[in-house]
């Protein structure tokens, strides 16, 4: 007899489970999902867009210093041909300086093209999830 009840209330609450009503997963809530994947999709995009534009400022930054550092060093070397004792520390200070500036702007483009990649891999699993999963649940 309590063999026969405890199949009797496991199927009652298995089935229960398996009711859409009673709170189980309903086919019809898959739309919802995909809309808020798709959410994510977009996100994703806006992500990799300004991801791109700290990638180009970076790079901007970068021909900045290059060109800072060439102006120093062209600097330096006129002072010492023309004999300029005096103007030689702050030459070799505003090329510290910006050698120093390089190296934080071409760390901050590594950091950019890493976070980058990460928005690339998240845009293509959100992505790749949209696309092949909403064809095998439409009702």
């Amino acid at each position: 007899m309590r063999r026969i009840t405890g199949w009797i209330i496991g199927g009652l609450v298995t089935m229960a489970l398996w009711v859409p009503g009673a709170g189980a997963q309903s086919s019809r809530q898959m739309p919802q999902g995909l809309q808020h994947n798709w959410r994510d999709v977009h996100q994703d995009r806006e992500n990799l867009r300004h991801d791109w534009r700290d990638i180009h400022q970076d790079r901007a930054n970068l021909r900045h210093d290059r060109w800072d550092i060439r102006h120093d060093r062209s600097q330096l070397w006129q002072d010492r041909r023309a004999g300029n004792q005096n103007a030689i520390p702050a030459d070799r200070a505003n090329l510290q300086r910006d050698r120093a500036s390089f190296q934080r702007d071409r760390a901050e483009l590594w950091r950019d093209r890493a976070d980058l990649r990460s928005d690339r891999r998240t845009f293509w699993r959100d992505w790749y999830f949209v696309r092949h999963h909403h064809h095998h649940e439409r009702w």
